[in-house]
């Protein structure tokens, strides 16, 4: 078996010169290593809405929006519409992996939504399951674009009939250097007056949005076929 650390040397010098275009590429350390056994029921993002999950997920996610340069948004053409800070110093920007996570943080909520969102009427009710949906085929996508080729093996269990799955170990990046790297450059785009559309006025005259996705996304789903809800 070929050690964790001589995997680690080789996929580093493998993937860095295949990287897609980020200004984060210089943050990305990757690695190869198992993930800690469990079904991971008592880790501090699962579970009913309390303190210690709230901070658990605000650590994750209160990086999310950054400040990225003129260079990062004249690499894709987007100079023209990108929307700039109001101190000139760049622009707004996100990292993939944050959608990923909101994503995961808001079917969490969803889970929960008679406590997150008590007073809601069936109108938001039916927003947020759209919101859902999307959640739901983002993540979907991630996963096909990530495509994980770790090894799950299986063993037999004495207590049981049926085989158990037993991962392997997983190709990560250490997420502590990149979201330092994030950290460095956050910005609050929700603070009430902060950003001003050119023609409509502040964008976030309230702060935050309480419901919709972190730039208050609008979804559409398909009518419903007549002979029933599908699967």
């Amino acid at each position: 078996m070929v050690p964790l650390a001589a995997w680690n040397v080789s996929l580093q010098s493998k993937l860095k010169g295949t990287l897609l275009y980020s200004p984060a590429n210089e943050a990305i350390e990757w690695n190869v290593a198992p993930w800690p056994a469990g079904d991971g029921l008592s880790e501090p993002f699962v579970g009913y809405p309390r303190p210690e999950l709230e901070e658990a997920w605000h650590g994750l996610l209160g990086n999310m929006n950054i400040r990225i340069s003129k260079e990062d948004v004249q690499h894709f053409g987007r100079e023209e519409n990108a929307v700039a800070l109001p101190d000139g110093s760049g622009y707004i920007g996100t990292l993939n992996v944050y959608h990923e996570i909101h994503c995961i943080r808001w079917l969490h909520k969803h889970l929960y939504q008679d406590i997150y969102w008590p007073n809601i009427d069936d109108n938001q009710k039916e927003k947020n399951r759209v919101h859902s949906e999307h959640c739901l085929s983002t993540l979907r996508k991630f996963a096909l674009c990530h495509g994980d080729v770790g090894l799950i093996t299986y063993s037999w269990n004495p207590h049981s009939a049926k085989p158990s799955a037993n991962a392997t170990a997983h190709q990560c990046i250490n997420w502590d250097v990149l979201s330092k790297w994030s950290e460095n450059r956050s910005i609050d785009m929700f603070k009430p007056g902060y950003l001003i559309h050119p023609t409509l006025g502040p964008a976030y005259p309230n702060g935050e949005p309480v419901h919709g996705g972190p730039h208050e996304e609008v979804h559409t789903l398909p009518p419903v076929p007549s002979g029933g809800k599908g699967d």
